[in-house]
């Protein structure tokens, strides 16, 4: 590989453009504050995040000497925390720094795929900028042949795999096949895995890929009220359209729940248009509480609240073992054990089996649940159909109140 790729490491799906922040900054109006406050904006820097930035920044920079070993880092954390957000800051803050060695970097997530193999295709066509579409498996191959081949030539590649969990398949060649590469001192491959489970590489890691996976760790935890308020309000750049008051009911309501940033931007967002609507020249309390309000009346929501008893038990088993477990899928008997226990605190009598199941299928045919393909009712996974935070926020408007 003699190419020099990704001079510009994203795809474009964050906006950083120094020229459009300044722009936004001479304007004071809601509407400028509502595109600051975008998920899809990336800040030229990352307040609260900083200890996790440099230490990202560190890492790279020790895969990427000549001399280097390749390495790789799991970074976990709760949606929302600035996981992927932090890496892409200090992948940028590198490739434009003179001091840096040069260097590739390829991300992808395992979200976007349908099949997990279908990864390796991904990571082909950006490693050679090429659209012609090949099978997963000719990638494969192809990319374990060049990486257990030296060449002097080749830059080191840092590739970022965003959902590692995702995939996690049962034979677990995958991410196998992903960190051996970044075991192979020859490959020159270092790699940054994602995911929102702390302990993923001991629940759902064999020994054989965890070794490769390394010891090298990072947690990031959910932000708190004021480091919410503290990253809104730099996004805001000091614009008098919004009141202190509104950043902080909605950072409040947030921390609570989750601690996921998106969600608080989220909330500020729809509270803006709600007051641009409304002709108000600034926004306050009660456009983020009519915000939180409807969003309160939402289609899931509105779905959770015409749930069956034991429907909804089921649902609140499947938050319930997320929390727990961290694992985002989980196997129908995990979730069958949750649900029982569920009923127990409830004080009604658990359904059968069969009948559990047949509920679980009901809630995937109205998306608040997934199902994974399979045959064996009791080993097939389920996932929540929304975020955590948008269950726990559905749920919390019904009349059952369990733990």
């Amino acid at each position: 590989i003699n190419k020099r790729l990704f001079d510009s490491p994203m795809k474009g799906e964050f906006n950083t453009s120094t020229a459009q922040h300044k722009n936004e900054r001479k304007s004071d109006t809601l509407e400028a504050v509502r595109l600051r406050l975008h998920t899809s904006q990336l800040p030229e820097h990352l307040p609260c995040r900083e200890n996790e930035f440099e230490q990202i920044c560190a890492f790279v920079k020790q895969s990427i000497r000549k001399d280097a070993l390749c390495r790789s880092m799991y970074i976990s954390g709760v949606p929302g925390t600035g996981k992927t957000a932090t890496v892409i800051q200090a992948i940028r803050q590198l490739k434009l720094s003179k001091d840096c060695a040069d260097f590739d970097f390829i991300m992808v997530n395992g979200m976007e795929v349908a099949d997990p193999k279908e990864i390796f295709f991904e990571i082909y066509i950006q490693l050679f900028n090429v659209k012609k579409k090949i099978a997963a498996n000719t990638a494969r191959q192809k990319l374990n042949n060049i990486f257990q081949s030296f060449d002097k030539s080749r830059r080191p590649l840092v590739l970022l795999v965003d959902e590692l969990d995702l995939l996690c398949t049962k034979r677990q060649d995958v991410v196998y096949d992903i960190f051996n590469w970044s075991s192979n001192e020859e490959s020159r491959v270092s790699v940054l895995a994602i995911a929102n489970t702390l302990d993923l590489p001991e629940r759902l890691l064999s020994r054989r890929v965890g070794s490769r996976l390394g010891l090298n760790r990072m947690c990031f935890q959910p932000y708190d009220h004021d480091e919410i308020s503290s990253i809104i309000k730099d996004r805001l750049c000091g614009s008098a359209a919004v009141e202190e008051d509104a950043v902080e009911l909605a950072s409040r309501k947030v921390a609570s729940v989750s601690g996921d940033l998106r969600k608080a931007l989220d909330i500020l967002r729809r509270a803006a248009q709600i007051a641009i609507d409304s002709k108000s020249k600034r926004l306050s309390m009660k456009h983020v509480q009519e915000a939180v309000k409807e969003a309160s009346t939402t289609a899931s929501v509105e779905l959770v609240r015409s749930l069956s008893v034991h429907s909804e038990l089921i649902l609140r088993a499947a938050l319930a073992e997320h929390a727990s477990s961290g694992l985002d899928e989980l196997p129908f008997s995990d979730l069958l054990k949750q649900y029982r226990l569920q009923c127990h605190v409830a004080k009604l009598p658990p359904l059968p089996m069969s009948s559990a199941y047949r509920n679980a299928m009901e809630l995937c045919s109205m998306h608040l649940l997934a199902a994974a393909p399979g045959i064996n009712a009791f080993s097939r996974r389920f996932r929540l159909g929304m975020t955590a935070y948008e269950a726990k926020f559905a749920l919390k408007q019904t009349a059952i109140q369990v733990s």
